[in-house]
């Protein structure tokens, strides 16, 4: 399946130890991946640009989140689950 969905600027998309399995693509914005460490401190991994795909480890191996995503800006993400195509 296959949804576009609006994100607000500072949203959180998923977050590390979420249970999904959703691939994303930056279609208009920017996000942020980061992850915690044991003081709670955040500790950024990288930022995601326009057309470039996100969260892809959770639909491949069904594992938890490893890191969290936020929108940094208002964007728009595709969101495709597993089953693909309606």
């Amino acid at each position: 399946q296959i949804s576009k969905v609006v994100v607000k600027a500072n949203q959180t998309i998923f977050k590390e130890g979420d249970q999904d399995s959703h691939l994303y693509i930056l279609e208009k914005g920017r996000i942020e991946i980061f992850t915690e460490n044991d003081e709670k401190q955040k500790v950024h991994v990288t930022f995601i640009d326009e057309g470039e795909s996100f969260g892809e480890f959770a639909l491949l191996d069904r594992q938890p989140r490893s890191a969290s995503a936020r929108a940094v800006v208002d964007s728009v993400v595709i969101r495709i689950s597993e089953q693909g195509y309606e």
